[in-house]
Protein backbone atom coordinates (compact mmCIF):
# COMPACT_ATOMS: atom_id res chain seq x y z
CA UNK A 1 0.00 0.00 0.00
CA UNK A 2 1.25 3.54 -0.48
CA UNK A 3 0.55 6.70 1.44
CA UNK A 4 0.82 10.09 0.60
CA UNK A 5 1.24 12.21 3.62
CA UNK A 6 2.66 15.62 2.14
CA UNK A 7 0.42 16.04 -1.05
CA UNK A 8 -2.49 18.89 -0.04
CA UNK A 9 -5.77 18.14 -0.96
CA UNK A 10 -8.69 20.06 -0.88
CA UNK A 11 -12.05 19.39 1.08
CA UNK A 12 -14.26 16.91 -0.43
CA UNK A 13 -16.66 19.10 -2.57
CA UNK A 14 -14.36 22.34 -2.89
CA UNK A 15 -14.20 21.97 -6.81
CA UNK A 16 -10.72 22.22 -7.74
CA UNK A 17 -10.55 24.14 -10.68
CA UNK A 18 -7.04 23.35 -11.47
CA UNK A 19 -4.78 25.61 -13.93
CA UNK A 20 -5.49 26.90 -17.49
CA UNK A 21 -3.98 25.44 -20.33
CA UNK A 22 -4.07 27.46 -23.24
CA UNK A 23 -3.04 27.07 -26.39
CA UNK A 24 0.32 29.12 -27.95
CA UNK A 25 -2.82 31.30 -29.56
CA UNK A 26 -5.24 31.80 -26.41
CA UNK A 27 -2.16 32.73 -24.33
CA UNK A 28 -1.67 35.38 -26.49
CA UNK A 29 -4.98 36.57 -25.86
CA UNK A 30 -4.49 36.15 -21.88
CA UNK A 31 -1.92 38.13 -22.23
CA UNK A 32 -3.89 40.93 -24.02
CA UNK A 33 -6.66 40.78 -21.24
CA UNK A 34 -4.14 41.20 -18.61
CA UNK A 35 -2.21 43.59 -19.75
CA UNK A 36 -5.35 45.87 -20.55
CA UNK A 37 -6.37 45.19 -17.33
CA UNK A 38 -2.70 46.58 -15.58
CA UNK A 39 -3.02 49.59 -17.88
CA UNK A 40 -6.27 50.19 -16.10
CA UNK A 41 -5.38 50.03 -12.93
CA UNK A 42 -2.56 51.93 -13.38
CA UNK A 43 -5.04 54.59 -14.27
CA UNK A 44 -6.69 54.20 -11.35
CA UNK A 45 -3.95 53.67 -9.34
CA UNK A 46 -2.47 57.17 -10.62
CA UNK A 47 -2.78 60.45 -8.41
CA UNK A 48 -3.10 63.57 -10.86
CA UNK A 49 -3.61 67.50 -9.82
CA UNK A 50 -7.33 67.25 -11.49
CA UNK A 51 -8.14 64.32 -8.86
CA UNK A 52 -6.94 65.72 -5.71
CA UNK A 53 -8.60 68.95 -6.26
CA UNK A 54 -11.68 67.17 -6.71
CA UNK A 55 -10.99 65.02 -3.67
CA UNK A 56 -10.57 68.07 -1.46
CA UNK A 57 -14.23 68.90 -2.87
CA UNK A 58 -15.04 65.61 -1.99
CA UNK A 59 -13.79 65.87 1.47
CA UNK A 60 -15.76 69.18 2.56
CA UNK A 61 -19.08 67.03 2.47
CA UNK A 62 -18.48 63.38 2.32
CA UNK A 63 -19.95 62.72 5.74
CA UNK A 64 -22.81 65.18 4.71
CA UNK A 65 -26.01 63.32 3.23
CA UNK A 66 -27.32 65.31 0.34
CA UNK A 67 -30.40 67.06 0.09
CA UNK A 68 -33.76 64.90 -0.58
CA UNK A 69 -36.97 66.53 -2.23
CA UNK A 70 -39.73 63.70 -1.03
CA UNK A 71 -41.86 62.52 -4.26
CA UNK A 72 -45.02 63.03 -3.51
CA UNK A 73 -47.39 60.19 -4.71
CA UNK A 74 -50.18 60.72 -7.59
CA UNK A 75 -51.08 57.13 -7.40
CA UNK A 76 -49.78 54.07 -5.98
CA UNK A 77 -50.98 51.01 -7.38
CA UNK A 78 -51.13 47.22 -5.83
CA UNK A 79 -51.07 44.34 -8.94
CA UNK A 80 -52.29 41.71 -6.43
CA UNK A 81 -54.56 43.37 -3.88
CA UNK A 82 -52.59 45.18 -1.64
CA UNK A 83 -53.95 48.29 0.01
CA UNK A 84 -52.09 51.67 1.12
CA UNK A 85 -52.31 54.66 3.45
CA UNK A 86 -50.41 57.64 2.44
CA UNK A 87 -48.89 60.12 5.30
CA UNK A 88 -48.74 63.80 5.26
CA UNK A 89 -44.61 63.11 5.54
CA UNK A 90 -44.89 61.23 1.87
CA UNK A 91 -44.58 57.90 3.14
CA UNK A 92 -46.55 54.94 2.27
CA UNK A 93 -47.80 52.31 4.45
CA UNK A 94 -48.80 48.53 3.10
CA UNK A 95 -52.26 48.56 5.12
CA UNK A 96 -52.91 44.98 3.39
CA UNK A 97 -50.44 42.96 2.63
CA UNK A 98 -50.66 39.56 -0.27
CA UNK A 99 -48.42 36.70 -0.39
CA UNK A 100 -46.11 38.67 -3.57
CA UNK A 101 -46.84 41.71 -5.02
CA UNK A 102 -45.76 44.64 -7.80
CA UNK A 103 -46.30 48.30 -6.42
CA UNK A 104 -46.44 51.39 -9.02
CA UNK A 105 -45.65 54.26 -7.54
CA UNK A 106 -46.46 57.05 -10.12
CA UNK A 107 -45.08 61.16 -9.21
CA UNK A 108 -43.99 64.27 -11.20
CA UNK A 109 -40.05 65.05 -10.59
CA UNK A 110 -39.55 69.21 -9.69
CA UNK A 111 -35.85 69.18 -9.65
CA UNK A 112 -34.44 70.09 -13.19
CA UNK A 113 -31.88 67.33 -13.31
CA UNK A 114 -32.18 65.05 -10.62
CA UNK A 115 -29.11 62.58 -10.15
CA UNK A 116 -30.11 60.25 -7.46
CA UNK A 117 -33.25 58.31 -6.18
CA UNK A 118 -33.42 57.15 -2.73
CA UNK A 119 -35.66 54.42 -1.16
CA UNK A 120 -36.22 54.81 2.31
CA UNK A 121 -37.44 51.82 4.36
CA UNK A 122 -39.05 52.89 7.32
CA UNK A 123 -40.19 51.09 10.63
CA UNK A 124 -43.65 51.65 11.79
CA UNK A 125 -45.46 50.55 15.51
CA UNK A 126 -48.09 48.77 13.70
CA UNK A 127 -45.55 46.65 11.94
CA UNK A 128 -44.41 43.15 13.46
CA UNK A 129 -40.64 44.14 15.05
CA UNK A 130 -41.67 47.56 13.80
CA UNK A 131 -40.93 46.84 10.39
CA UNK A 132 -39.53 47.84 7.76
CA UNK A 133 -40.75 44.37 6.45
CA UNK A 134 -44.40 43.60 6.35
CA UNK A 135 -44.00 39.45 7.63
CA UNK A 136 -43.27 38.51 11.35
CA UNK A 137 -39.94 38.66 11.50
CA UNK A 138 -40.12 42.29 10.19
CA UNK A 139 -37.84 41.82 7.36
CA UNK A 140 -38.43 42.07 3.38
CA UNK A 141 -37.23 40.94 0.04
CA UNK A 142 -37.36 43.51 -2.72
CA UNK A 143 -36.59 41.66 -5.60
CA UNK A 144 -36.40 44.39 -8.67
CA UNK A 145 -36.82 48.04 -8.72
CA UNK A 146 -37.23 49.88 -12.12
CA UNK A 147 -37.73 53.11 -12.94
CA UNK A 148 -39.56 54.74 -16.06
CA UNK A 149 -41.03 58.32 -17.60
CA UNK A 150 -43.53 57.80 -19.65
CA UNK A 151 -42.25 54.99 -21.82
CA UNK A 152 -38.78 55.46 -21.39
CA UNK A 153 -36.52 53.33 -18.53
CA UNK A 154 -34.44 55.14 -16.79
CA UNK A 155 -31.27 53.34 -16.06
CA UNK A 156 -30.12 53.18 -12.57
CA UNK A 157 -26.40 52.06 -11.43
CA UNK A 158 -24.08 52.38 -8.29
CA UNK A 159 -26.88 51.38 -5.68
CA UNK A 160 -25.73 51.33 -1.72
CA UNK A 161 -27.21 50.68 1.00
CA UNK A 162 -26.48 51.51 4.58
CA UNK A 163 -27.45 47.84 5.72
CA UNK A 164 -27.98 44.94 3.50
CA UNK A 165 -28.54 40.86 4.65
CA UNK A 166 -25.82 38.14 3.92
CA UNK A 167 -26.03 37.36 0.55
CA UNK A 168 -29.12 39.81 -0.18
CA UNK A 169 -27.16 42.73 -1.35
CA UNK A 170 -28.87 46.20 -2.47
CA UNK A 171 -27.50 45.69 -6.01
CA UNK A 172 -29.44 42.66 -6.30
CA UNK A 173 -32.57 44.70 -7.23
CA UNK A 174 -30.85 45.94 -10.66
CA UNK A 175 -30.55 42.36 -11.89
CA UNK A 176 -34.56 41.39 -12.72
CA UNK A 177 -34.32 38.16 -10.83
CA UNK A 178 -36.51 36.72 -8.71
CA UNK A 179 -34.40 34.61 -6.55
CA UNK A 180 -32.16 37.66 -5.32
CA UNK A 181 -32.89 40.67 -3.92
CA UNK A 182 -32.01 43.06 -1.03
CA UNK A 183 -32.86 42.40 2.50
CA UNK A 184 -32.02 43.34 5.98
CA UNK A 185 -32.34 40.57 8.68
CA UNK A 186 -30.26 40.92 11.61
CA UNK A 187 -30.87 44.54 11.37
CA UNK A 188 -35.01 44.68 11.68
CA UNK A 189 -36.92 47.50 13.55
CA UNK A 190 -34.46 50.08 11.96
CA UNK A 191 -34.77 52.41 9.28
CA UNK A 192 -33.12 51.67 5.77
CA UNK A 193 -32.13 53.60 3.07
CA UNK A 194 -30.81 52.53 -0.39
CA UNK A 195 -29.77 54.75 -2.53
CA UNK A 196 -29.52 54.80 -6.72
CA UNK A 197 -27.29 56.90 -9.64
CA UNK A 198 -29.25 57.77 -12.69
CA UNK A 199 -26.86 56.88 -15.37
CA UNK A 200 -28.11 60.11 -17.10
CA UNK A 201 -29.43 63.10 -15.32
CA UNK A 202 -33.02 63.14 -15.05
CA UNK A 203 -35.37 66.27 -16.49
CA UNK A 204 -38.02 67.88 -14.69
CA UNK A 205 -41.73 65.55 -15.44
CA UNK A 206 -43.73 62.22 -14.48
CA UNK A 207 -41.67 59.53 -12.98
CA UNK A 208 -43.06 55.83 -12.14
CA UNK A 209 -40.77 54.10 -10.01
CA UNK A 210 -41.71 49.83 -9.66
CA UNK A 211 -41.09 47.60 -6.46
CA UNK A 212 -41.46 43.85 -7.42
CA UNK A 213 -41.82 41.48 -4.31
CA UNK A 214 -41.38 37.57 -6.18
CA UNK A 215 -39.07 35.84 -3.45
CA UNK A 216 -40.00 32.83 -2.59
CA UNK A 217 -40.69 34.26 0.92
CA UNK A 218 -43.89 34.61 1.34
CA UNK A 219 -45.38 38.64 2.43
CA UNK A 220 -42.15 39.86 2.47
CA UNK A 221 -42.66 43.77 1.24
CA UNK A 222 -41.72 46.60 2.74
CA UNK A 223 -44.44 47.77 5.00
CA UNK A 224 -43.40 51.39 4.86
CA UNK A 225 -41.49 53.40 2.32
CA UNK A 226 -40.68 56.39 1.03
CA UNK A 227 -39.27 57.34 -2.47
CA UNK A 228 -37.24 61.20 -3.23
CA UNK A 229 -35.04 62.59 -5.31
CA UNK A 230 -32.15 64.48 -5.26
CA UNK A 231 -30.26 66.61 -8.03
CA UNK A 232 -26.54 66.44 -5.66
CA UNK A 233 -23.58 65.87 -7.31
CA UNK A 234 -22.75 63.23 -4.38
CA UNK A 235 -26.39 61.53 -3.96
CA UNK A 236 -24.93 58.23 -1.56
CA UNK A 237 -22.82 61.11 0.77
CA UNK A 238 -22.98 60.11 4.29
CA UNK A 239 -24.45 56.65 3.67
CA UNK A 240 -21.57 54.11 3.31
CA UNK A 241 -18.60 55.55 4.27
CA UNK A 242 -16.62 52.74 5.83
CA UNK A 243 -15.61 53.30 9.37
CA UNK A 244 -11.80 53.46 9.17
CA UNK A 245 -12.64 56.37 5.91
CA UNK A 246 -15.02 57.87 8.67
CA UNK A 247 -12.27 58.14 10.88
CA UNK A 248 -9.80 59.40 8.63
CA UNK A 249 -12.29 62.40 7.05
CA UNK A 250 -12.82 63.30 10.99
CA UNK A 251 -8.94 63.76 11.51
CA UNK A 252 -7.80 67.25 10.71
CA UNK A 253 -5.87 67.19 7.53
CA UNK A 254 -2.61 68.40 8.82
CA UNK A 255 -3.08 65.49 12.16
CA UNK A 256 -3.24 62.67 9.33
CA UNK A 257 -0.22 60.51 8.45
CA UNK A 258 0.81 59.67 5.02
CA UNK A 259 -0.83 56.17 5.72
CA UNK A 260 -3.85 57.57 6.39
CA UNK A 261 -3.85 60.41 2.89
CA UNK A 262 -2.58 57.15 0.99
CA UNK A 263 -5.86 54.97 2.16
CA UNK A 264 -8.14 58.06 1.63
CA UNK A 265 -6.65 58.94 -1.58
CA UNK A 266 -7.58 54.91 -2.70
CA UNK A 267 -10.96 55.24 -1.45
CA UNK A 268 -11.68 58.25 -3.76
CA UNK A 269 -10.62 56.80 -6.85
CA UNK A 270 -13.30 54.30 -6.51
CA UNK A 271 -15.87 56.82 -6.64
CA UNK A 272 -14.51 59.44 -8.37
CA UNK A 273 -16.93 61.15 -11.25
CA UNK A 274 -14.11 61.35 -13.61
CA UNK A 275 -13.06 57.81 -13.28
CA UNK A 276 -16.34 56.06 -13.43
CA UNK A 277 -15.70 54.82 -17.09
CA UNK A 278 -12.45 53.63 -15.97
CA UNK A 279 -13.71 51.93 -13.52
CA UNK A 280 -16.96 50.20 -16.03
CA UNK A 281 -14.20 49.49 -18.15
CA UNK A 282 -12.41 47.90 -15.89
CA UNK A 283 -15.10 46.11 -14.42
CA UNK A 284 -16.60 44.70 -18.16
CA UNK A 285 -12.72 43.31 -19.12
CA UNK A 286 -12.10 41.50 -16.20
CA UNK A 287 -15.44 39.36 -16.50
CA UNK A 288 -14.91 39.59 -20.21
CA UNK A 289 -11.35 38.21 -18.86
CA UNK A 290 -13.49 35.54 -16.71
CA UNK A 291 -15.35 34.52 -19.58
CA UNK A 292 -12.89 33.35 -21.90
CA UNK A 293 -11.63 31.28 -19.43
CA UNK A 294 -14.13 29.48 -18.62
CA UNK A 295 -14.00 28.02 -22.76
CA UNK A 296 -10.40 27.32 -22.02
CA UNK A 297 -8.74 23.43 -20.61
CA UNK A 298 -7.99 23.40 -17.14
CA UNK A 299 -5.31 20.28 -16.03
CA UNK A 300 -5.45 19.51 -12.05
CA UNK A 301 -2.63 19.74 -10.35
CA UNK A 302 -1.45 18.26 -6.95
CA UNK A 303 1.26 20.25 -4.81
CA UNK A 304 3.27 18.89 -2.12
CA UNK A 305 3.10 20.28 1.39
CA UNK A 306 4.17 19.65 5.15
CA UNK A 307 3.60 15.88 5.52
CA UNK A 308 0.57 14.75 7.88
CA UNK A 309 0.68 12.16 10.63
CA UNK A 310 -0.28 9.38 8.95
CA UNK A 311 -0.94 6.06 11.41
CA UNK A 312 -1.23 2.56 10.51
CA UNK A 313 -3.66 0.33 12.08
CA UNK A 314 -2.59 -3.61 12.50
CA UNK A 315 -5.62 -5.29 11.39
CA UNK A 316 -6.44 -8.72 13.69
Amino acid sequence: ASFFADIAEGAIGDGDKGVLVPNEVQAAELKKFEESIAALKKTLETPTPELAAAQAKWEKRALLPAPWTVLQPDSIVSKDGAQFLVEEDGSIIVAKTVGKDTHTFTSKVSLKGARGLRLGALTWPALPKGGPGAPSNGNFVLTTLTVKSGDKTLALHRPVGDFSQDKFPVADVLDDKKDSGWAVLKAVGQDHTAVFEFKEPFATGPITVTLEYRSKETEHLIGRFRLSVTDDEWPAAGITIPAKIRTILETAEEKRTDAQKKELAAHYRTLAPSLLKVRDELADTEKKLADYEKTLRRSLITKTGSPRTVRVLPRG
